[in-house]
C-alpha cells in the first residue's frame, strides 16, 4: 500500500518583513530532520509559499537537496511545479517510528 504525506508550508507571517523566500528555506531545513526523525517515507509532497522567482526555487531545491543528501536513508528531492509544490522520495528501510514502539510497547503507554 502506497501512502503519500503532505506538508503545507503556512504562508502565515510571524513579521511583515520576512519574504517567502526566507519562509520556504525555514522549511526547507527543518524538512529533512522531519523525515528522518518521525521516518517517514515514500512520496512527500510539499507546498511551499510560491514565488515569482526561478532563482529562488532553484535555491531553495538546490537547499533541500544539500539537507536532504546527509539522511542515510535514499532521499530524491524530485522538483517544484509551478504551483511551488516540491516532490521528494524516501526509500524505506525500517518500519515506521509508531510500529518501532509497539513492538517494545512503548506506543500505547505514550499514547494514553
Amino acid at each position: 500500500m502506497e501512502v503519500i504525506f503532505l506538508m503545507d508550508r503556512f504562508g502565515y507571517a510571524r513579521t511583515i518583513d520576512v519574504s517567502a523566500y526566507e519562509r520556504n528555506k525555514e522549511a526547507a531545513e527543518a524538512i529533512p530532520y522531519i523525515l528522518t526523525s518521525r521516518n517517514i517515507t515514500g512520496i512527500v509532497i510539499v507546498d511551499f509559499i510560491s514565488t515569482d522567482s526561478a532563482k529562488e526555487d532553484k535555491k531553495l531545491l538546490k537547499l533541500l537537496r544539500d539537507k536532504a543528501a546527509i539522511d542515510h536513508v535514499k532521499t530524491d528531492v524530485v522538483d517544484i511545479t509551478p504551483l511551488g509544490l516540491v516532490e521528494i522520495t524516501r526509500q524505506k528501510k525500517e518500519s515506521p517510528l509508531k510500529d518501532q514502539l509497539c513492538e517494545v510497547g512503548l506506543y500505547e503507554i505514550i499514547r494514553h
